[in-house]
């Protein structure tokens, strides 16, 4: 939330700005209290968290096919067990 302040001059994007901000701090209170919920000894800060989650990388190799057509297959790094 640290962010530079942001003016709008119509109501439509003003709410869809208040949504999105609302939703973005309901998953920040979420998603250490399910972690706790599922038995994870977690306990630091949301920036912990970022830390941790932040190691792991999706990749996708691009191949060309016979006929021409891009194949392209994306497979996601394991998570640390921490």
């Amino acid at each position: 939330m640290g962010l530079r302040p942001i003016f709008h001059h119509k109501e439509e994007p003003t709410d869809s700005h208040f949504f999105i901000t609302v939703l973005a701090y309901q998953l920040i209170q979420l998603i250490p209290r399910r972690l706790k919920e599922g038995g994870s000894d977690f306990t630091g800060s949301w920036r912990t968290l970022l830390e941790i989650i932040s190691t792991q990388c999706q990749v996708t190799a691009s191949f060309r096919r016979a006929d021409g057509k891009a194949l392209h297959i994306r497979k996601a790094t394991l998570a640390e067990p921490g």
